[in-house]
């Protein structure tokens, strides 16, 4: 081996070695919770819907949408996001709509994140209209307990769950 490629390679293992040991100097600091080295932080936003609907329209690009039943009587929207976006939670028409539109340039959207976006809908148990969740990168996920007229739930690179109960049609 030429003297010009070991010198490379010792120049290397040490770049290594003490890549590795700056890492590990920091999670010590940090006492190895890697969460703490995430670049955004999530904000929590509420909905309480009071109006009265029957259809439920959800779009998210890159969040998680999550179904759940509930004992209460009120229904809740609850929305993890960058707190670069801002989540539309409104009833019009008698259709609850949920909007959260990445709308950050690219440059916007590097980062280390442990964490994703969420949408949490707590439903009541009961019959609802037609329940359509668009999602870009997020799952949607429908717990059991729920009946709705219709399910459309659709997603381009996540995963769509459904454990409730649809009068006409699953399209998943």
């Amino acid at each position: 081996m030429k003297t010009r490629t070991k010198v490379w390679l010792i120049f290397a293992a040490f770049l290594i070695i003490a890549g590795v040991s700056i890492l590990g100097g920091v999670m010590i600091n940090l006492d190895w919770d890697f969460s703490e080295l995430s670049t955004t932080q999530l904000v929590e936003n509420t909905y309480e819907i009071t109006s009265d609907f029957t259809d439920i329209n959800i779009v998210a690009d890159s969040a998680d949408v999550w179904f759940y039943h509930t004992e209460d009587e009120e229904v809740s929207v609850v929305c993890y996001t960058d707190e670069k976006l801002v989540p539309e939670g409104a009833v019009t028409n008698g259709v609850l709509t949920v909007t959260v539109k990445d709308t950050r340039a690219w440059y916007e959207q590097i980062g280390i994140n442990f964490e994703s976006a969420k949408v949490l809908v707590y439903l009541p148990i009961g019959e609802y209209g037609k329940l359509r969740v668009n999602t870009t990168t997020g799952d949607a996920i429908i717990s059991g307990g729920l009946t709705f007229e219709s399910i459309d739930a659709s997603t381009r690179t996540g995963n769509a769950f459904c454990w409730a109960d649809a009068k006409k049609s699953i399209r998943i």
